[in-house]
């Protein structure tokens, strides 16, 4: 499935956000959760970062029926956050009914200088000893993947 515009600016304000300042945060795109070949339905993180022994969950949502779809949210972290488009935002405060992955998750936005803002706080779930080594072990073999893509394409480059 190709990735709209709206998704590419709010992946890179995102990297922009978790990446910048002293001490930024590790992180990871597309992040499997777990090894899933005896479960048919797989736990995809859009983006999770690590920092200071915490880990931050981002899913992002450019239109409301992409954040009430069916699929689930991977609301895995010790902060849980939906990283919105100004647009859906302002959609959102106007209704009467406020979807359900609101009771959740923080909510993140486009902030004029290339990253997002902090709209609305997340909770602080807590995270087992046990959950963190599985997101830690998950984040590992994600970026290892995000790198050997990396290393292929390079390769090519040089043939």
């Amino acid at each position: 499935m190709t990735k709209t515009n709206d998704t590419r600016d709010l992946e890179r304000r995102l990297w922009n956000y978790t990446h910048s300042g002293v001490g930024h945060a590790y992180g990871c795109f597309e992040v499997t959760i777990g090894v899933s070949v005896y479960n048919s339905k797989r736990q995809i993180v859009d983006f999770l970062s690590y920092y200071k022994n915490d880990f931050r969950a981002y899913e992002i949502k450019v239109t409301l029926a992409d954040l009430n779809s069916k699929n689930s949210l991977s609301l895995v972290g010790d902060f849980n956050y939906l990283v919105l488009t100004k647009e859906l935002w302002d959609k959102i405060e106007k209704m009467k009914q406020k979807p359900e992955a609101l009771f959740y998750a923080g909510v993140m936005i486009p902030k004029d200088d290339d990253t997002l803002q902090c709209v609305r706080k997340s909770g602080h779930p807590t995270v087992t000893f046990g959950k963190k080594a599985l997101l830690m072990e998950s984040m590992v073999r994600s970026m290892d993947r995000e790198l050997n893509k990396t290393y292929r394409e390079k390769m090519y480059d040089e043939i």
